[in-house]
Parts: structure tokens; sequence; C-alpha cells
């Protein structure tokens, strides 16, 4: 089998979890089960999902619950692996000087 072929394969089934994670995890909220929803946002920081998801709910769960340095390490998650998006990079910056500010 061709290498790239190979890659591209692993790479779209991988993409595949990650994404039914989040699905399932976004299912879990609304049957009111944040601990389990949260372990499957938290197994796709891990991988290092890229997209905003994960990231955006962790932060609020965590938040909500005033789990505040949870909520930050959620966001500098998002500033290392998360997409290249400047202004929701600004965005995950603010919310760390804010819970930092609250965490004290």
């Amino acid at each position: 089998m061709d290498e790239s072929l190979y890659v591209q394969e692993n790479v779209d089934f991988i993409s595949d979890i990650m994404a039914n994670r989040n699905i399932e995890a976004a299912a879990l909220e609304r049957l009111q089960q944040p601990d389990k929803a949260i372990a499957l946002y938290e197994a796709n920081l891990k991988d290092r999902f890229k997209g905003l998801l994960p990231y955006e709910r962790l932060r609020v769960l965590y938040s909500s619950a005033g789990k505040y340095r949870d909520a930050i390490c959620v966001c500098q998650a998002y500033l290392e692996h998360g997409e290249d998006d400047e202004d929701r990079k600004t965005r995950f910056r603010e919310w760390i000087a804010m819970f930092e500010h609250r965490h004290e």
C-alpha cells in the first residue's frame, strides 16, 4: 500500500473518532451528564483536536463549576493546539486573565 494513502486513511479514521466524541459529548451534556461529556472532550484535547468545540465546551463547563484552574488549562491547550485564528486566540487569552483573577 502506498504510504501516503495509508497515512491519509488513518488521519481520516482518527478525525472521525474525534468528531464522534464531540457528538457523543454534546448528547451527554443534553442528558445532564457533564462528567461523561468532560471525559470525551478531554480525550480530544489529549489528541490535540484542532477545532473549537471541545475547548469551548470545557471552558464553559469548568468555569460554570468554579473550576478555574481547569478552565485555564483548557484555554492554554487551545492556544497551543487549536486553530490558527488570532481573534479566537485573543479571546482565550482574555479568559485566562479573567480566570486567573477569579482563581486568586
